[in-house]
């Protein structure tokens, strides 16, 4: 019986557009094409077309499911079912681009989660299936953050991260802007006083701290041009700006705007590999770019980085790098040279908190007398995690020394040399239920305090960022 009521439906379906009645919406009832003298009218409501529009697909004519797709539209433009039909109808008859476009606007006009979740997550399979993986990621974020239950939230986020690693594309973008009251790393004071010489200066009001708001803009793009079994090489791109803007009362105290902005750009290439039946990771890569200054004193620079990664236990491992920039000289003189090594030691605690603790030395040679240093610090990094409530939570805290050997001021030698001591402690809250495409607010805190016994380097600054951050 039931086998019998399909088969009618079948062929109500089919018969009526074999005889070229389309749907067409008007404001009431839907009517099947205009009838010919001899014709019988047959109406069907708007929910009668999506049912039949639904059991066409069924019944495997995506053809018929697109004219009733059309007629729908016809009435209601705005129809996110009728799109989303559309866009299936479109997908079986391998018209992928054109089903995309229905599934995108499916996804604009959708009024229930369960409407944005079904037309995000079609639109990042079509996109997949004409191999634009970049575009099927970004719908998979919509999909992810639409979805109605956490099983198909889950879903989502593991399909991305698969596309992820078969796109050979990467691309990263960040922004934030950090309202802060020492945007140039001014001294906290007014005099310049040496420690052991009765010498007191008077410094500039752009060597004092200033207040204002600085936004930084990264772009960093990558292709993997080739890969392997237990190898990758990857072509980089970085684009990275900062600017900062002051208020009036400091534009005037400082007599107009020093321009404390900065820009760098770099290409790179980087190998990543590891040994067969080995536990040791490694990656070697080069760059060269160009870093730029508002206030001049601009160069441009070669760098390489050394990196390794091993895991000491399941949940422990260790992350060290090794990076290297030469910058151009100017003047005839010899460029500046910095040296970095940093270690980190990752542990996950059984409660599935993350512990990081890392060791950093560096040296900067310079051939202006006396501003070559070499710094050492540690740091320490926590993060939950488990939220509290809607609150993602880490805390930072880290210490570091340079000593300036040799150092002077107008022709004065600073005893024992210069000798800096940085502190900072950081909060970062990230807030995941308010957020877009998988990309939430975060609001860094930050206070940091440098000792010296130049005065002129004694600062401290305190700030509060605000940036996007992704959840997967």
């Amino acid at each position: 019986m039931a086998q019998r009521h399909k088969t009618r439906r079948a062929r109500l379906v089919a018969g009526v557009l074999a005889l070229g009645a389309v749907p067409a919406l008007l404001a009431g009832p839907v009517a099947l094409a205009q009838p010919a003298p001899a014709e019988r009218v047959i109406a069907f409501s708007p929910d009668q077309v999506r049912q039949m529009g639904l059991q066409a697909m069924q019944l495997g004519r995506p053809d018929i499911a697109a004219r009733m797709a059309t007629a729908l539209l016809e009435q209601d433009p705005t129809d996110s079912y009728a799109h989303f039909l559309m866009a299936n109808g479109l997908m079986k008859l391998n018209r992928i681009k054109e089903a995309e476009a229905a599934a995108k606007q499916s996804y604009r006009y959708a009024e229930t989660p369960e409407q944005t979740y079904q037309s995000a997550h079609l639109a990042a399979d079509l996109a997949f299936r004409r191999g634009a993986l970049t575009t099927s990621q970004w719908w998979l974020r919509k999909s992810a953050e639409a979805a109605p239950d956490e099983a198909r939230k889950n879903t989502s986020v593991a399909q991305f991260r698969a596309v992820k690693a078969h796109n050979p594309w990467r691309v990263a973008l960040a922004f934030s802007a950090r309202p802060s009251d020492n945007v140039n790393n001014g001294s906290s004071g007014q005099y310049n006083i040496i420690d052991g010489l009765p010498l007191v200066g008077i410094l500039s009001q752009d060597a004092q701290a200033v207040k204002g708001v600085v936004v930084d803009t990264a772009v960093a793009l990558g292709y993997r041009i080739s890969q392997g079994k237990s190898h990758e090489t990857t072509l980089g791109l970085e684009v990275f700006t900062r600017r900062v803007h002051l208020g009036t009362a400091e534009k005037t105290r400082l007599g107009g705007d020093p321009g404390f902005g900065s820009g760098r750009v770099a290409v790179s290439l980087q190998q990543d590999w590891r040994p067969e039946n080995s536990k040791h990771q490694f990656s070697l890569g080069g760059n060269a770019g160009r870093q730029t200054y508002q206030g001049g004193g601009d160069y441009s620079f070669l760098g390489l980085h050394f990196g390794h990664r091993m895991p000491l236990a399941s949940d422990m491992l260790v992350n060290s790098g090794l990076n290297i920039e030469q910058r151009s000289g100017q003047g005839g003189k010899r460029g500046d040279r910095s040296v970095s090594l940093r270690s980190t030691l990752l542990y996950q605690l059984g409660n599935q908190d993350l512990v990081a603790a890392s060791a950093l030395t560096g040296r900067f040679d310079t051939a202006n007398m006396g501003r070559s240093s070499t710094m050492v610090g540690v740091q320490l990094d926590y993060t939950l995690a488990e939220s509290i409530g809607p609150v993602s939570l880490s805390a930072t805290l880290g210490v570091q020394k340079s000593q300036y050997n040799g150092y002077s001021l107008i022709g004065i030698a600073v005893p024992g040399g210069r000798n800096d001591t940085s502190g900072f402690a950081e909060m970062q809250l990230q807030f995941n239920d308010t957020s877009y495409a998988g990309f939430a607010p975060v609001l860094r805190l930050r206070h940091q305090r440098t000792q010296s016994n130049v005065s002129r380097f004694e600062a401290q600054e305190s700030s509060v960022v605000i940036g996007l951050a992704s959840k997967f």
